[in-house]
């Protein structure tokens, strides 16, 4: 769990609002919450929200985190999409 909302390094209130953005990512591409409200709420919730992330429909998924890492881009570096892409890769 490295990128967006389940980087190790970030503040509470980055996390929040990182989990907020992909909250909303996840009901507009598939209609799921996936655990995300309870995990901006409750750090032992960010595992289970991670491992959901993996029941979603590839293609939905894919949308997802593509957008997500469009909109986490700092300055037009594509780190996070790398990063994003290279987590589920690893599953």
């Amino acid at each position: 769990m490295t990128f967006g909302p389940f980087a190790p390094d970030i503040e509470a209130d980055e996390r929040r609002a990182r989990l907020r953005a992909m909250r909303a990512l996840a009901l507009v591409y598939s209609r799921q919450n996936l655990a995300l409200a309870a995990a901006e709420h409750d750090p032992d919730a960010l595992g289970r929200a991670f491992r959901l992330l993996d029941y979603l429909p590839a293609l939905s998924r894919r949308k997802m985190l593509a957008t997500y890492a469009t909109l986490a881009r700092p300055g037009g570096r594509h780190h996070e999409r790398r990063e994003a892409a290279q987590a589920f890769s690893e599953h």
